[in-house]
């Protein structure tokens, strides 16, 4: 487990063994709810949930290093949680960017919570240079092709692009962590241990 401590050599020297090793990651499909739904009390729940599944995942299995791609809804609540926890662990938080400025047509308020987060990011990673129809299919992929554990928002009743990735990465042998958007239950992998 890496708790910040004293010893501020042995946690870098850990760090860095465990940058890039997929053993040691985790990544977040994320699901973008209706306006309507995603008021504060529904987010404050959301990162409830996933504060609770990054401090098992620190504790239990030693992931330290983050991959969010930068999509609104809860990929940038993962974010926050990740960043917010990091007062306790020694986190590397990787944004993954499916192309440049695709956060412009968000709002105003959106576009502000993503680069406060953005900012916070130890690694910025770019999957295209420009706008494509597989932007964010390939961001997925990107992602979960670099780490062991996935967490993923998924109901099956609501059509949305994390069915793909969810089936690729449980092909992978990624261990996938489920969350249902509606109920919050946490499925899966951490199903019985949280």
């Amino acid at each position: 487990m890496l708790r910040k401590n004293h010893n501020i050599v042995k946690t870098i020297h850990l760090v860095s063994n465990r940058l890039g090793n997929k053993d040691y990651s985790c990544s977040f499909l994320g699901y973008q709810p209706p306006k309507e739904s995603a008021n504060h009390r529904y987010i404050k729940k959301v990162k409830k949930v996933l504060e609770k599944i990054v401090d098992h995942l620190a504790i239990q299995y030693e992931v330290s290093n983050y991959y969010i791609c930068m999509n609104q809804g809860v990929s940038l609540w993962a974010a926050e949680s990740v960043h917010d926890l990091c007062s306790q662990y020694v986190f590397n938080l990787t944004a993954v960017l499916p192309y440049p400025d695709h956060e412009k047509k968000w709002t105003e308020a959106e576009r502000r919570e993503y680069h406060y987060i953005l900012k916070r990011c130890n690694t910025r990673e770019l999957v295209h240079k420009e706008k494509c129809k597989c932007s964010y299919l390939e961001c997925n992929e990107y992602i979960v092709k670099r780490t062991k554990y996935v967490v993923a928002f998924f109901d099956e009743t609501i059509p949305d692009e994390n069915k793909q990735a969810i089936e690729f990465a449980a092909e992978r042998g990624c261990k996938v962590i489920l969350i249902n958007p509606r109920t919050l239950c946490v499925s899966g992998f951490l199903e019985n241990e949280i």
